[in-house]
């Protein structure tokens, strides 16, 4: 397509990607002779050898499209758990995401609706948040949690609507998939809590 000189918007529109995946495509493959397919299989094939956990391009290309429909990161998240992903990204890691196509020149971040938690998150250096007192972290439940051989381990997410309008609380099996939801008028700690009280009761 390169070769026919299509522009990269074009690109982006006959292969279902968003013009940021094009972009950052080329210019991280480039060499000295310029764009060459072979080269950038064989690069693409070293860096999936670095990090075997990446997501997939494909992947990667249905998160940016929903981001593209201005889904937030948790909202991605919240909806690929929903779906039946097996590896599903964090939204931190999609946040990530999105700063690294923004230092190579991409317009990711240029999608998310708001922009003073990007920032603050990703461009005002280490996070200050406060932490939960006496919070029990993921990494001290059981360890059998982890091997996804019995029913009755939920994992809960939430997903905003547009506007801050209302969300979805949602309740995920880790073994069978099967997934609870419940609608909130808000997000606030006591609501979602009973709201995944009343789930697990299955009221």
């Amino acid at each position: 397509l390169l070769q026919a000189k299509k522009g990269m918007s074009e690109i982006a529109r006959i292969i279902g990607c968003h013009k940021s995946t094009v972009s950052r495509e080329i210019r991280r493959n480039l060499g000295q002779r310029g764009y060459r397919p072979k080269q950038a299989h064989r690069l693409a094939k070293a860096r999936k050898v670095k990090n075997s956990t990446q997501i997939s391009r494909f992947g990667w290309c249905y998160i940016e499209h929903l981001l593209s429909k201005h889904y937030s990161p948790e909202q991605i998240t919240g909806r690929l758990r929903m779906l039946g992903w097996e590896d599903v990204p964090s939204h931190e890691s999609i946040y990530q995401h999105i700063y690294t196509d923004k230092k190579a020149g991409g317009a990711l971040h240029t999608t998310l609706r708001c922009q003073k938690r990007y920032k603050r998150r990703y461009l005002q250096g280490n996070d200050r948040r406060g932490k939960i007192a006496n919070r029990c972290d993921i990494t001290e439940r059981p360890s059998i949690i982890e091997t996804r051989s019995r029913m009755g381990d939920y994992e809960g997410d939430t997903v905003v609507g547009h506007g801050h309008q209302g969300v979805l609380v949602t309740l995920v099996d880790r073994t069978t998939r099967e997934t609870k939801i419940k609608a909130l008028p808000n997000r606030k700690a006591k609501a979602v809590t009973q709201a995944c009280i009343d789930m697990l009761k299955g009221e």
